[in-house]
């Protein structure tokens, strides 16, 4: 199995930082350093969506990056105060796997997994 990496790791990175943020709260320092690399990961995944040659498929691939980062963000913010935090993680890591497994190669034609034949 093979794996984009140029695609699937600043949407794991932007993910697996929204969760620590969210966890990690009390500590100020912690907490604009991951501000300062959430950024960063969010505008990779923007690059990434600029590179699109088909500028129809990159208006909508970048909605749906948009869209998968508003809903990590209000689950985190929102969940986090009515769900708790780990609940909330989980929803998220759910929302992760079904955008990487499901939306991306369906609705953004973007393979991130694919096997190796031999």
């Amino acid at each position: 199995m093979s794996i984009n990496n140029k695609i699937f790791q600043p949407i794991t990175i932007y993910t697996a930082l929204m969760i620590s943020f969210y966890l990690f709260i009390n500590s100020p320092l912690f907490s604009k350093i991951v501000l300062v690399l959430i950024f960063i990961s969010a505008l990779f995944m923007a690059i990434n969506t600029f590179k699109e040659k088909n500028s129809s498929q990159r208006v909508k691939n970048t909605l749906f990056e948009l869209m998968y980062c508003v809903l990590v963000y209000i689950t985190m913010k929102y969940g986090s105060r009515y769900i708790g935090n780990v609940y909330s993680s989980l929803l998220v890591v759910i929302e992760y796997l079904i955008y990487i497994n499901i939306v991306n190669p369906k609705l953004m034609n973007r393979q991130i997994f694919t096997s190796i034949k031999k």
